[in-house]
């Protein structure tokens, strides 16, 4: 389990810690070593990313590790390369490293696994990047956080 993942970071939906979520496991995907992959490291081709949509979720580690965002892609590539280009995530770099995680999430799902993960990991960046357009009014899909 990721260090900022505590056993009390879900006092809004009531459970006693991160095992007892009602949610899919949505696979987030980790290296072949089973660690998440630091974001400057990501090779989109490399991974098939090329085209691929789903959820992604970034976050640092370091003293005081912080989840940064949850965002949904038509284009894992593209929106991969928007992020190592982005001066304000690259910042964050210092504390620990930038991580990167995702998963090919079927489109009707995107907007409600956004909207509930965004709202138990409460991401330093929470609103839509530039490009990413998600439904308020989406109904949240509950998954298990990346751990």
């Amino acid at each position: 389990m990721l260090p900022f993942l505590k056993k009390d970071a879900f006092p809004a939906l009531g459970q006693t810690g991160a095992s007892s979520l009602k949610g899919s496991d949505p696979k987030w995907r980790k290296s072949p070593k089973k660690v998440f992959y630091r974001l400057i490291g990501v090779n989109p081709k490399e991974h098939g990313l090329g085209g691929l949509g789903g959820v992604y979720v970034i976050w640092h580690r370091g003293v005081r590790p912080r989840w940064i965002h949850v965002g949904a892609s038509e284009d894992l590539a593209a929106t991969l390369n928007d992020l190592l280009d982005d001066k304000e995530i690259q910042a964050l770099e210092i504390h620990g490293g930038v991580y990167f995680t995702w998963s090919p999430i079927a489109p009707e799902f995107r907007d409600g696994t956004v909207l509930y993960l965004t709202d138990i990991l409460r991401p330093l960046m929470p609103e839509p990047r530039p490009g990413e357009e998600i439904d308020p009014s989406a109904d949240p899909v509950p998954v298990l956080p990346p751990s």
